[in-house]
This record gives C-alpha cells, structure tokens and sequence, in this order.
C-alpha cells in the first residue's frame, strides 16, 4: 500500500508540472506565475527564454506546495531542485533543437542518407532519455521533500484535478 501512495504521490507531481498553467489560472495579476510575453515569447511555456521558464516552473511547484501547507524551508528547497533540474535540463533541449535542424538538413539534401536519419533518430531518443530521467529525478527529490500525509494530500488532490467534468 505505501508503495502505491508513494507512485500516485510522485504521478500527482507529474501531473501537477504538466498541468502547470491549467492550476494557476484565474490568480489576480499580482498572484500570476512570473512570465515574460512580447518579441521571442509568442507561444507560451515552451517558448520562453530559460530563466521565465524556470521562474514559471518553480512558481507552479511552490503554489503546488502551498496547496498541502507546505512550510516555507520546503518550498524552498522545492524552488532549488526545480531550477536545478531545469539548468541541467537546459543543454540537452539545445542539443534537441540542434539535432532537428540536422535532421531537417538532412532531409532537405538531393540524396536521402538513411543511415544517417537513424544515426540522428537514435541521437535524439537517447537525448529525450536522458531529460527524461533528469526530470524523474527531480520528480523523486521533490516528493521528498514532502511529508508522507503531504504528498497523499497533493496525490488526492491531483487525482480530483485530473478526472474531470462526469456526464450522465
């Protein structure tokens, strides 16, 4: 059972840092993510120069806290390992960016390389696969720093968010 609690407690992380717009919707503007608009941030999260990101970042994850009486030492330590992560995350989705430009490249030449589609294929997975596991990571040093009673909370509460409007 307590593993069980511990899964839904790490996947309520998850699904709380995916959701992250969705929960810091109708705040006054005073009490919105810190976020940055204008030339080079026309399309949101993604597109936002790395530090907005991940001011965003630690400010859904604190907000998230807060919502289980997090205590200011926790929120803390939360807001370190997200921009921790985030740095760390941050060469790898250059390489990303990087490796599609050579992928479009390749795919632009008069001749198809096949071998090198999947040199490049097999490039980007193995870099997704490493952000991937840097953010579990973090994922799992966030759940941490929670207390067991905290992290069910943020699980059930998670759980509520996700399943939505019941029709019929």
């Amino acid at each position: 059972m307590k593993s069980n609690l511990k899964t839904a407690a790490v996947a309520a992380l998850v699904g709380g840092l995916m959701a992250g717009p969705g929960f810091a919707q109708d705040r006054a503007p005073q009490d919105r993510a810190p976020e940055r608009s204008g030339p080079g941030h026309p399309h949101g999260f993604r597109h936002m120069d790395p530090e907005a990101r991940a001011d965003r970042m630690e400010y859904m994850v604190k907000r998230m806290f807060s919502s289980v009486k997090a205590s200011e030492e926790q929120k803390t330590q939360a807001g370190a390992i997200v921009r921790k992560a985030a740095a760390d995350v941050r060469p790898l989705e250059q390489k990303l960016r990087e490796g599609r430009r050579a992928g479009i490249e390749l795919l632009a030449r008069p001749t198809i390389d096949r071998n090198a589609l999947e040199a490049r294929r097999a490039q980007q997975a193995q870099l997704r696969e490493q952000i991937s596991k840097r953010m579990t990571q973090a994922l799992a040093d966030l759940a941490e720093v929670l207390t067991p009673e905290q992290r069910a909370s943020l699980a059930k509460r998670m759980s509520e968010r996700s399943r939505g409007p019941r029709v019929g």
